[in-house]
């Protein structure tokens, strides 16, 4: 073996392919094909989406798991440590099984330069094949046609949303965006299509797949009411339970069509839904925590996701403390424009990555907007002392903007928090 720490192997992958994105499905198929091009399960579940793909694929783990199947889940970023991505029966992947996925992986390769995230889905595939699962679901790293996921066939393809996100990689425009997307669906089988806006060429698209679409607001729907959900879909009205923990309606919707589309291959009963609904929880995505001050973590980073976390502070207003930190490559504009009107001191921080941009940057695009910047940090976790230092009980301190930005305040808080301090 190469590596006998998993951090050791993480740093060596994020150096072995010096494009680090490096798109396409030549080389991550040919490693495959020398692992034996494990399947990953009976069944598999692809969810593409500029959005809401984590929750898609964590409703789906929690409806089959609850069904009594075993479900293998698949998912990137990580918000705490690797092993998140790859998880069994609900469970991450332990130390060992890690280690020797990545051995596999790394003598069938020879001398291919797989990519950090190439390397990681094969050894998520390989490692699903001798799991025994029953359903395996596959969250797309980037786009979806180009994308190391799609080595695989899937039973039922899904997208969540279209958005503007990688837009060097993926297009200027929606449209360009959906047929990358839209490039994990396949003959004869569901395409799930989660958002009532759709681009233009959705229909074009699907079609040229040959794929079955199905679209909310056409062939099912979730509505969301003050007391309750209400799913419809042909010859189904049901009223569901408000889940525990924040969803977007679109994302669940998606999730429960894909679920109903794999009912006569697995089969499940209602109760399974709501329990999926009932037992959500995807730690970062409009967490809230209640406290003097209430503290919100959201790993939003581009406008649409900004969007829906704007609607949701919007509901229940308070003065806001903002720690906010950005990748290089996101819509700096275009978030500060959906936050535009709700005021409050921004603390701007660089974020825990190479990729970052620097905090001294988002002062400057704050203050050219009229924000009112309370301090500028280097790290996360200073940003976030600084705001809780400043801000008064009643007012609410929203971090977000990225993973790297979301997981050092998190463990912060946490840390002082079992501290006393």
């Amino acid at each position: 073996m190469r590596f006998a720490r998993v951090e050791d192997w993480l740093d060596w992958q994020a150096r072995l392919n010096p494009k680090g994105i490096d798109l396409g499905l030549a080389r991550v198929a040919r490693v495959w094909r020398a692992l034996g091009a494990p399947r990953p399960a009976p069944h598999i579940v692809l969810v593409a989406g500029t959005n809401g793909k984590g929750s898609c694929v964590r409703l789906l783990e929690g409806l089959f798991g609850a069904a009594g199947y075993r479900v293998g889940s698949y998912t990137s970023p990580h918000l705490w440590r690797y092993h998140e991505r790859i998880r069994v029966a609900g469970r991450p992947i332990d130390d060992e099984a890690l280690l020797a996925a990545f051995d596999r992986v790394d003598c069938a390769r020879g001398e291919v330069p797989l990519t950090y995230f190439e390397f990681g889905t094969l050894a998520a595939l390989d490692h699903f094949a001798r799991a025994g699962l029953d359903l395996a679901v596959l969250e797309v790293g980037m786009g979806g046609r180009l994308d190391a996921t799609n080595i695989v066939d899937p039973d039922v393809a899904v997208v969540t949303s279209i958005g503007l996100d990688h837009t060097e990689f993926l297009g200027p425009d929606r449209e360009h965006v959906a047929a990358e997307k839209l490039g994990i669906a396949r003959p004869g089988r569901p395409l799930v299509y989660g958002e009532r806006d759709a681009p233009d060429n959705l229909e074009t698209l699907a079609a040229a797949a040959g794929a079955r679409l199905l679209r909310q607001g056409r062939d099912f729907e979730l509505t969301p009411e003050p007391a309750c959900w209400w799913w419809r879909a042909p010859g189904a009205a049901a009223p569901i339970a408000l889940p525990a923990a924040d969803v977007h309606p679109d994302s669940a919707a998606a999730a429960l069509a894909a679920a109903e589309c794999l009912r006569p291959l697995c089969p499940w009963p209602p109760e399974a839904r709501a329990a999926a609904l009932r037992d959500f929880s995807l730690p970062g995505r409009c967490q809230r925590v209640l406290g003097a001050p209430e503290l919100w973590f959201d790993v939003a980073h581009n406008a649409e996701a900004v969007a829906h976390l704007a609607a949701r502070l919007a509901a229940e207003p308070r003065p806001c403390e903002w720690v906010f930190g950005l990748l290089a490559d996101k819509p700096l504009d275009a978030i500060l424009d959906r936050l535009q009107g709700f005021g409050g001191r921004w603390w701007p921080c660089t974020a825990d990555s190479p990729r970052a941009r620097p905090a001294a940057r988002l002062a400057d695009a704050l203050v050219r907007r009229g924000l009112v910047v309370g301090g500028i940090a280097e790290a996360p976790e200073a940003a976030f002392r600084a705001a809780r230092a400043a801000a008064a009980p009643e007012a609410r301190i929203v971090v977000f903007g990225s993973f790297h930005v979301v997981a050092p305040v998190w463990t912060a808080h946490e840390s002082a928090a079992a501290s006393g301090v």
